[in-house]
């Protein structure tokens, strides 16, 4: 004898009626009959019982249903309870799921499902049969989950269930990624990708045969390109959605991670990526221009300006323009180095340019020199791309040292006759030191600007190369001078690099101390010196002095 349960039903109210009893003993007593083992749980066999003696066949379990006598009860699992495992004190069932994947070189066509941000947008391969697949499973979802009772009474993290999406009442698949609350569940749709949160009674537990096809939505970023604020804007997001949304994109996969795929997309209608549709819009920075601060170019084109002469040891006083870190910030010399009349024959040639190349599209880059219309006189001027926004470029003008933001229409590009004089700017660079792990910190780099950012200082030339002066920088502070290297090394931002003064690892190091003495003469130096000869003088009375 075997101890059976009917599969697939379960009383209304919690126990069998007296009518259900007499009804399937009326159906099967002393009849040989088909029974179909679905499952056994403990000492119970779960069984599907079907009447072949008449025609059609009769299913016991249906027969109950449509007599009113049971509801219809979540389908068994296909795994016996046995297998659910714990982690960390929670219950974990099997896995018996896939999600769809992609492979890298890749070609698909896709539509997007849900749209977050370029960095975060799900996708659906346009295949026939899956997606005829997805339709009928949804369907027979949504049948299911309508005539089952709420049926969940402990919700575990990570099992797929049915649950029922607030957007247009119908039921899906959906992973639960959180529980809220006893009686809130934050789950994930799991063929689109969008999330809700859904209460108890929105969802039903759901067999292994709903989750046979491998879920379809695709978690997707978009290739080649990133924020320019390290942050998508509600424009960027919005022009995204225009060029994407309800149409068939090609999708071409750059890499595959576990968690989704970075992929090209390629609208088929025009074959325009999108990602060049964002840049030239400048919504979005092309992504090998986002560059670690410590190795960000001084130009990023191949369109080269020069600088005035220095020999090394040439001191100057000097306002700092800007501060990318220690390796690269700009400043202009109080004394600058120009011949006047070519300069005024050069805005005079610049002015026709521009005017004449007033339709071009420009895509500025940082680091990039460019016309530039200067809000204070209406005129272009030579310039260098210090930062560029959403809607705006911080430019600093290159034979004057103005800094200011304007918008892209009040930019132009340069050619190489209007660089042949050379900018007033420097670009330095603090001789000597190095980042403690061998790139500069955001701590050094914010303390570095704290100290020279719109500060006159005097530098020192250690160095001459081709495209950047490596100085030392002091900055007069009340009564003394600043040494800008030393104090990021006493500070523990910096430490001395190869070719820069360094004690002996094998012997006890008193510099830092002896630094700091150092510092206090310097202080009572400059104070006699400034009493005595002025200001502006001292650093010719210095130069001398550091010989």
């Amino acid at each position: 004898a075997m101890n059976c349960t009917l599969a697939g039903v379960k009383p209304i109210s919690g126990i069998w009626p007296a009518e259900a009893t007499f009804a399937m003993k009326q159906l099967v007593q002393n009849k040989v009959v088909a029974i179909k083992v679905i499952d056994k749980k403990t000492n119970t066999f779960i069984v599907e019982i079907t009447d072949e003696s008449v025609t059609p066949s009769i299913n016991i379990s249906k027969y109950l249903l449509e007599l009113g006598y049971a509801v219809e009860e979540a389908p068994i699992l296909l795994k016996p309870i046995e297998t659910v495992k714990e982690t960390n004190g929670e219950k974990q069932e099997p896995v018996n799921w896939s999600w769809i994947t992609l492979t890298a070189k890749q070609v698909a066509n896709v539509m997007i499902s849900v749209l977050y941000n370029p960095s975060k947008f799900y996708c659906q391969l346009l295949n026939k049969d899956d997606l005829n697949a997805l339709k009928e499973l949804n369907l027979s979802l949504a049948e299911y989950c309508e005539k089952t009772k709420p049926n969940v009474s402990q919700i575990i993290k990570g099992k797929v269930y049915g649950a029922y999406f607030s957007g247009d009442g119908k039921w899906y698949r959906a992973l639960v990624k959180d529980v809220i609350s006893l009686e809130v569940i934050k789950v994930q749709f799991v063929d689109y990708g969008n999330y809700e949160e859904i209460t108890l009674d929105k969802i039903r537990q759901i067999s292994s045969t709903f989750l046979k096809l491998p879920f379809q939505g695709i978690k997707c970023w978009l290739s080649g390109v990133r924020p320019i604020n390290n942050k998508w804007t509600t424009e960027a997001i919005t022009t995204f959605q225009m060029y994407t949304t309800d149409k068939k994109l090609q999708a071409r996969v750059i890499s595959v991670i576990k968690n989704g795929a970075e992929v090209e997309l390629i609208d088929n209608s025009n074959s325009i990526p999108i990602s060049e549709i964002l840049i030239k819009k400048h919504f979005a920075f092309k992504e090998d221009l986002i560059l670690n601060p410590n190795t960000l170019p001084g130009t990023s084109t191949s369109m080269q300006w020069t600088m005035p002469t220095f020999s090394i040891g040439d001191t100057l006083s000097a306002l700092v323009l800007d501060v990318v870190d220690p390796g690269l910030f700009y400043v202009i010399p109080k004394k600058m180095k120009v011949d006047l009349e070519k300069l005024k024959k050069l805005m005079i040639e610049l002015a026709d340019y521009c005017y004449a190349e007033n339709d071009n599209i420009f895509q500025p880059k940082i680091g990039e020199p460019c016309c530039a219309r200067f809000s204070g006189d209406g005129k272009w001027h030579r310039a260098l791309v210090l930062e560029i926004n959403v809607s705006e470029v911080k430019v600093v003008y290159a034979d004057y040292g103005n800094v200011e933001m304007l918008p892209f229409s009040r930019l132009q590009p340069i050619t190489a006759p209007y660089l042949k004089l050379p900018f007033q700017i420097l670009k330095c660079s603090l001789a000597g030191i190095m980042g403690l792990d061998g790139k500069w910190s955001i701590s050094a780099i914010e303390k570095l600007k704290s100290l020279l950012m719109n500060k006159h200082v005097i530098i020192t030339v250690k160095e001459v190369t081709q495209n950047i002066y490596p100085v030392i920088v002091q900055k007069k502070s009340e009564n003394h001078v600043m040494d800008i290297a030393e104090q990021l090394i006493i500070e523990n931002l910096a430490k001395y690099s190869s070719n820069g003064d360094q004690c002996s690892k094998t012997t006890v190091c008193y510099c830092i101390e002896l630094k700091k003495q150092v510092a206090k003469l310097e202080q009572i130096l400059y104070f006699l010196l400034k009493d005595r000869f002025g200001e502006d003088n001292i650093p010719d009375i210095i130069k001398p002095l550091e010989k």
